[in-house]
């Protein structure tokens, strides 16, 4: 069946939208099924479109290629620039699943960790593990 859904997705991953996108990497993730060409249809169309993403969808994008163990600098690069100037906005799951995923990652990015630590620290007290 996934097998059905990535062939059928692939030709038509320039009109999703970027909740499509996200979404479509998220279910996927969830269920541990890496469709290696399709994460790559995937994070070619986000990067070409990740001004419409919203914070949700730029952390359950990132969360997806983490819980798949996709190592896609060239995503991780092109999300951290609107994550870092959106993260005042971002809830605490979103920030945590981000989080999280740069972690997995291990991706070093600077910038981008200092903006979630200074997003994170002061909601601490309030977050509760899931």
């Amino acid at each position: 069946l996934f097998d059905a859904i990535a062939a059928e997705s692939l030709p038509r991953m320039s009109a999703f939208t970027s909740q499509n996108k996200s979404l479509t990497a998220w279910s996927f993730a969830r269920l541990a099924l890496c469709h290696e060409q399709l994460m790559a249809s995937i994070s070619s169309a986000a990067i070409h479109s990740l001004s419409a993403f919203k914070s949700q969808e730029l952390a359950n994008t990132a969360w997806a290629f983490a819980k798949l163990a996709v190592e896609d600098t060239n995503l991780m690069n092109a999300i951290a620039a609107p994550a870092i100037s959106t993260l005042h906005d971002w809830s605490a799951q979103s920030l945590a699943a981000t989080a999280s995923a740069v972690a997995k990652l291990a991706f070093m990015h600077e910038p981008l960790w200092d903006a979630i630590s200074a997003q994170a620290l002061p909601i601490l007290p309030i977050m509760q593990a899931q």
